[in-house]
């Protein structure tokens, strides 16, 4: 998978990347470092991490793309064959040694079965899952055995260490990797089809609570360790309902 992901690269293909349980933007930030990656968009519910993600996207950190605020409502289908990685770190609560290891039919991480479904609407070349390593014993074969229902997918997966990519912490989770067994010329990734149209015109802005665009009304301050010491949301701004989200620099630590 590796070997065929680099061979795309050097195609100078731009590969189109979307980004579940986005977070604060990690799986994006790292793709877009590569060069070969652009986010098409991102979904993440947290009001907190949105004004990350939103403040990542001002200072050019990531790709500016619209925020899809509830996976449950997320409509794959008109992404059919449009995307050609889906990255996603569903919820750990129910499956971690730190929670009540419900597994991943809890309550939280059974949003495993949305992503699920989004890969099954997309049908991406390729999708990464990232977990806590004790989904081993809390659901893996369940997870697999939903990809394997889908018949269309090979997954291989591992445990990797932060330390073992230099960090200073053990930080252990498990990565899996989807790739696609369908046949490449029926793909349409953004990097092979002529007949590609931009990805963002596949939601229309009628029937969907996202926006293409967005303007500053204050500058971030972001320190050395990349968190933002303040970021809030101007109150004249009703958020996803307004159109035009904003940010500015805020006082206090959040």
């Amino acid at each position: 998978m590796r070997v065929e992901l680099e061979a795309l690269l050097k195609g100078n293909q731009m590969l189109a990347h979307a980004d579940l349980f986005a977070g604060i933007g990690g799986f994006s930030y790292g793709l877009k470092q590569t060069g070969g990656y652009e986010t098409q968009w991102y979904c993440e519910n947290e009001k907190y991490a949105q004004e990350v993600l939103l403040s990542r996207m001002l200072d050019g950190r990531l790709d500016t793309a619209p925020i899809w605020p509830d996976i449950n409502t997320l409509d794959g289908k008109p992404w059919r064959g449009r995307i050609d990685i889906l990255t996603g770190g569903f919820p750990c609560i129910d499956i971690s040694v730190a929670g009540k290891q419900a597994g991943i039919k809890g309550k939280h991480s059974s949003l495993w079965f949305q992503m699920l479904r989004l890969i099954d609407e997309i049908r991406p070349r390729y999708f990464i899952v990232e977990n806590t390593p004790n989904l081993r014993f809390r659901g893996i074969d369940a997870l697999l055995g939903s990809v394997a229902d889908l018949g269309s997918y090979e997954v291989a997966w591992s445990c990797i260490s932060a330390r073992q990519l230099g960090a200073p912490h053990k930080r252990d989770r498990i990565w899996l990797i989807g790739k696609s067994m369908a046949d490449p010329a029926s793909q349409r990734g953004r990097g092979g089809n002529a007949e590609w149209q931009d990805a963002k015109d596949a939601w229309e802005p009628s029937r969907y609570p996202f926006h293409r665009g967005w303007d500053s009304c204050g500058r971030f301050r972001l320190p050395n360790d990349g968190i933002p010491q303040g970021v809030g949301r101007d109150h004249d701004c009703l958020g996803w309902e307004c159109g035009t989200p904003r940010v500015q620099t805020g006082q206090k630590q959040r």
